[in-house]
């Protein structure tokens, strides 16, 4: 039974094997390649399975040792935006994974890589200040720390919403750190230097406390100021920079830039910087001494963000704020590392009471066992703002506290969700909780949690769980019918609103509303056993209950202006008649209107004068007297044109052959073209005695000649214009 239970198991070993494209990939993807791949921080891409895995050794070394992805707050003691760190279990299966030989495993399972945002991560900036010049770094393998200076010249004071560091150089650049200075020291200091910036290696080395209120590190997401609060730049203010670029073997050069980002909205609360300090910090060798200082809170403020700095023999932080044993976490760093610092925001604005204290530890390592120390031997250290001596450097935003600052998320407003995969709205997107995550009913309904209000039976989600009569918050609670009357137990649904035509009382408790309420409209429309009569068939929005029928055309005999739809009954007078049978003109009073009605010989008024009725231009039409029949229209268009040369049949010397110029050689009525016929017919009465043309020279009858005189026995003369 033993063996076969092992060539059972071995099967499954096999298929659950820890592989780079399954267990590996997503780890490495989403918490590494952001700075490791191509242009970035990172000094070597890790983007697929070669490049990791010729570097596996290493990678599981740093990971175990939580050196990286860097992140030296502890996670553990309070959270802040931008957290960095693998689980347990990942870095488990990173360290199982090398010890197997990091086998690749499908390369159609890897897991893709995101897709991370090229430029700025706030929007499009209002104003943008770049370096002058690029600056060389130096490929020695030093860290290099330098102050470049943007004056801004503005006229007038501006609140920002926003300070983004661009670098110029992703490889290069290690962290930003920026100055408002309002005094010009920094670009007072930057013009006694010949080159293009000043080193320095701590601050910015004016020997003032500068107002850090903004930087930068690999991945970080800069802070935004939404609602009523903003950063304060005074008009002429300069923006100080320092940059630290990362040791490198090669020479690089680098141009970054400072994005702006105006508040639109009023800023009703000022961002203040509050810095606790201690220039008389004193260090003895041969030391791990602890340095304490404390800050009393005076007023209620908000607490948006803590820059921790130290120099190289630094070892750890502790602050939290204190009053009377309630405690109020604030960060904590067991491992300090002077090329890992950072901005830490925590994820929602922090309340610190009045009253309360902020307590400040810092922990140095004034040793011969600490690798990083600047002396040996160990030396007495002191403040100063260079590297090789020592600062108790903690700064501080806030702004006065409101009611409610606790529900205000610092960070990007899509990271908020659920995060629980069990939970019926659970978003793969959200990286941050915001306690959404609900629950579905027998019949799919999900519920979220939320202040329930028994009157209206509406969640209020604006109102928090501890100021709720009636909070949503767990299972037991919502599922309860009398609790949660939507609670689906039946699975019945329909309209649950009784101002609905259809609203079905029996759904609730117990069932659901299905989305199904129909409503009338309060003009015509009627509501008969859950259905909706329609009383407005054209849509005209008078009730067919109150439609008249009748004529609605303005120049109908018959038109009503009170008649609301047209039944098609409008009755019209005759042409040329008005709606009682009298003419529209009749200049000669006699009774026959002038206009015609008709067009095909109607005996019309034989005085010959009638009006063009559409010009109203007196005219004179041709027409035989004797009968007065009519051979144009009213419109003088001939009724007859046989050979359609447009002059009427009736008076046309000859109708039957197109002869628009109406030749007539002889002047004996009838056309040339017609006079063809009667000269044959004329030949057997009288004799051509000779043909000329019209200079009398004689000629053939079969001549080309267009022009031919024909002179007769009996003395008449005949000339023929001939077509060809």
């Amino acid at each position: 039974m033993r063996y076969f239970l092992l060539l059972f198991f071995f099967p499954i070993l096999l298929l659950s094997q820890v592989n780079f494209s399954e267990h590996i990939s997503p780890i490495i993807y989403n918490n590494c390649t952001e700075c490791h791949r191509i242009g970035q921080s990172g000094p070597m891409p890790f983007t697929n399975y070669l490049e990791v895995a010729s570097l596996g050794n290493m990678i599981s070394y740093v990971t175990s040792i939580d050196y990286m992805p860097p992140w030296h707050a502890d996670t553990n003691y309070s959270t802040f935006l931008g957290e960095r760190g693998l689980t347990d279990e990942e870095k488990n299966l990173i360290s199982e994974w090398v010890s197997i030989g990091m086998p690749q495993g499908d390369p159609s399972l890897e897991a893709q890589i995101p897709d991370y945002p090229e430029g700025s991560a706030v929007g499009v900036p209002d104003a943008v200040f770049t370096m002058e010049e690029a600056y060389l770094i130096e490929g020695n393998n030093q860290d290099d720390y330098r102050v470049f200076v943007f004056e801004t010249n503005f006229s007038e004071d501006k609140y920002l919403k926003s300070i983004e560091i661009m670098p110029g150089n992703y490889a290069a650049v290690h962290h930003v750190l920026v100055n408002i200075d309002t005094e010009g020291d920094c670009a007072a200091l930057d013009a006694t230097t010949p080159e293009y910036g000043y080193e320095c290696e701590s601050g910015f080395c004016v020997g003032e406390i500068p107002q850090l209120s903004a930087g930068y590190t690999p991945g970080m997401v800069p802070p935004v100021w939404n609602n009523d609060i903003g950063l304060l730049l005074p008009a002429g203010a300069d923006i100080a920079i320092q940059m630290h670029y990362a040791p490198s073997p090669i020479d690089q050069y680098d141009q970054s830039s400072v994005n702006l980002f105006f508040k639109d909205e009023p800023v009703l609360r000022e961002i203040q910087v509050e810095t606790i300090v201690d220039t008389q910090l004193f260090i003895p060798a041969n030391e791990t001494y602890e340095h304490y200082v404390s800050f009393e809170i005076e007023e209620d403020i908000s607490l948006i963000s803590i820059l921790p700095h130290m120099h190289l023999i630094g070892k750890s932080w502790l602050v939290y704020a204190e009053n009377n044993g309630d405690t109020i976490p604030i960060i904590s760093i067991p491992d300090w590392d002077f090329n890992w610092q950072n901005f830490y925001q925590p994820e929602y604005m922090l309340k610190l009471p009045q009253g309360y204290t902020v307590h400040a530890y810092a922990t140095y390592d004034n040793t011969s066992n600490n690798p990083l120390n600047p002396n040996s031997p160990p030396q007495n250290m002191y403040w100063c703002d260079y590297t090789t001596c020592e600062m108790f450097f903690l700064p501080f935003s806030y702004v006065e506290y409101q009611e409610g600052d606790e529900n205000i998320y610092l960070g990007n407003s899509e990271d908020l969700g659920c995060t629980n995969p069990d939970a019926c709205n659970f978003s793969p997107e959200a990286i941050i909780d915001d306690g959404s995550c609900g629950i579905s009913d027998d019949c799919g309904e999900c519920f979220i949690p939320c202040c329930f209000n028994t009157i209206t039976n509406v969640c209020d989600y604006s109102v928090s769980e501890q100021d709720c009569e009636y909070f949503w918050a767990g299972y037991d609670i919502i599922s309860d019918p009398e609790t949660n009357i939507f609670w689906n137990t039946s699975c019945s649904f329909g309209c649950t609103d009784p101002e609905a035509c259809n609203y079905d009382s029996s759904i609730l408790p117990g069932g659901f509303d299905d989305g199904s309420c129909v409503y009338v409209d309060g003009v015509c429309d009627t509501c008969e056993n859950g259905i909706i009569i329609d009383n407005d068939a054209d849509d005209d929005g008078i009730c067919d209950g109150n439609e008249l029928e009748g004529c609605t055309d303005p120049i109908a005999c018959n038109y009503n202006e009170f008649v609301t739809n047209d039944d098609g009954s409008c009755e019209y007078a005759q042409d040329f008649y008005d709606c009682n049978g009298n003419c529209l003109q009749d200049l000669d009073d006699d009774g026959i209107c002038d206009e015609c009605s008709n067009f095909d010989y109607v005996v019309v008024d034989c005085d010959c004068e009638f009006i063009d009725p559409a010009t109203y231009t007196e005219f004179f039409t041709n027409i035989i007297e004797d009968d007065c029949i009519l051979i144009e229209d009213c419109y003088c268009e001939c009724i007859s044109d046989t050979d359609e040369d447009d002059i009427c049949d009736e008076n046309d010397n000859c109708p039957d052959d197109y002869n628009p110029n109406q030749e007539d050689s002889n002047n004996d009525g009838i056309g040339d073209q017609c006079d063809q016929i009667s000269l044959n017919e004329d030949n057997a009465i009288k004799k051509v005695l000779k043909i000329t043309d019209l200079l009398g020279r004689e000629i053939n009858e079969d001549s080309n000649n267009k022009f031919k005189v024909y002179i007769f026995d009996n003395g008449d003369v005949l000339k023929i214009i001939s077509q060809f």
